[in-house]
């Protein structure tokens, strides 16, 4: 959908990266994530990469062994990250825009 009512985006962001943090409440065991990037075509695009990190000791730390399936973000459909199944509490995503 090219304008979901229930959305994030950084359009207007002054800095170079912004985050998403899931907070599941408790530990649950995750494999996947799938992440759908906004593009109109103007304003509102992929950003030009992404981290996908966990809350581990206190410190975010990234995903291990990450496959991503495109390689690079794109819009309009999903964006699929496989990992090793573990614990997660807190999920961040980092995005660099483009």
């Amino acid at each position: 959908h090219r304008d979901p009512p229930n959305r994030w985006t950084s359009v207007g962001s002054t800095t170079a990266t912004d985050e998403v943090v899931l907070d599941l409440g408790v530990a649950r065991r995750v494999h996947t994530a799938k992440l759908y990037f906004l593009d109109d075509g103007e304003k509102v695009v992929p950003p030009r990469e992404y981290s996908l990190e966990t809350w581990r000791d206190g410190r975010w730390v990234p995903l291990a062994d990450q496959q991503r399936s495109p390689q690079m973000p794109t819009g309009r459909r999903a964006n699929i990250v496989r990992f090793p199944e573990q614990d997660v509490v807190r999920l961040r995503a980092v995005f660099t825009h483009a």
